[in-house]
């Protein structure tokens, strides 16, 4: 990056790396080394993070490995890493759409048997190929959920603490 996107200002930025938090929008507390380029001109402060599909994968390998069952932002986030739609999710569930809200917001747990086949699911089936990122969540609706922090070593994704 040589440009500054929000002043113009050419070859101003600064390369660094910095863990910080990881603004997907399951509602997941994630922190990832990411690449800060800073302008010296204005400040602004532009993110990039590299191969998100493989940190995607290691997010949810993290998530499966932790034998708890599933909770509200997991089921999100294995929902859609699978490339689901809540409505997708409900019809190979068969349950309503307004259910799986309901075990995505922590307001009904995911049966024994629903974790263990949504787990199935994510071992088995392929994740999808591209992510779009969305604003954050509001992350203090399950504020007790655990920071995950993941760092990134030549393009290669692990889990720096669990």
């Amino acid at each position: 990056m040589k440009m500054c996107y929000d002043c113009g200002a050419q070859g101003s930025l600064e390369k660094t790396i910095q863990t910080r938090p990881y603004l997907e929008n399951s509602g997941l507390r994630l922190e990832v080394e990411q690449t800060v380029f800073t302008c010296a001109n204005c400040g602004a402060e532009h993110l990039g993070v590299t191969n998100i599909e493989g940190l995607h994968d290691v997010i949810a390998a993290a998530i499966m490995d932790n034998p708890s069952r599933l909770r509200g932002p997991e089921i999100r986030f294995l929902r859609k890493h699978l490339g689901w739609s809540g409505e997708d999710f409900a019809k190979y569930f068969k349950v309503s759409p307004s259910t799986v809200s309901r075990w995505e917001n922590g307001k009904q747990d995911l049966s024994k048997q629903g974790d263990l086949l949504l787990r199935m699911c994510v071992s088995q089936l392929d994740p999808i190929a591209s992510y779009h990122l969305h604003d954050a969540p509001d992350l203090e609706k399950d504020a007790d959920m655990p920071t995950r922090v993941f760092k990134s070593t030549r393009g290669r994704w692990t889990r720096a603490s669990f």
